[in-house]
């Protein structure tokens, strides 16, 4: 019975990461993110901050956002100046397909 259950729990992990990738993000460098936002006027961005658990210090920020249909997403160690009317929601975590 278990052996059955363990397969089922591998299969539906399977689906997910396939259904992940077949969705797709576009990972950018810091710089070419800020002039992908530029493309909307009020873009809708989601900010995580990194931090180390051990040393309790941040790493990094991760920032997703959707501009004209696709996903894009960045990292930078330092915080993005995103431009006024951007609508920033803060995130605990973000996990893209690449992070499965």
């Amino acid at each position: 019975m278990a052996a059955g259950a363990a397969a089922a729990a591998a299969a539906a992990r399977k689906r997910r990461i396939v259904a992940n990738m077949a969705y797709g993000v576009i990972e950018l460098e810091p710089d070419q993110f800020l002039l992908a936002l530029a493309l909307e006027p009020e873009p809708l961005v989601v900010r995580s901050s990194v931090t180390s658990f051990w040393r309790n210090r941040h790493l990094h920020y991760r920032y997703l956002a959707g501009v004209k249909g696709a996903e894009i997403f960045c990292e930078s160690v330092d915080e993005l100046a995103l431009h006024d009317g951007s609508i920033i929601v803060e995130a605990q975590q973000i996990k893209i397909p690449s992070d499965i």
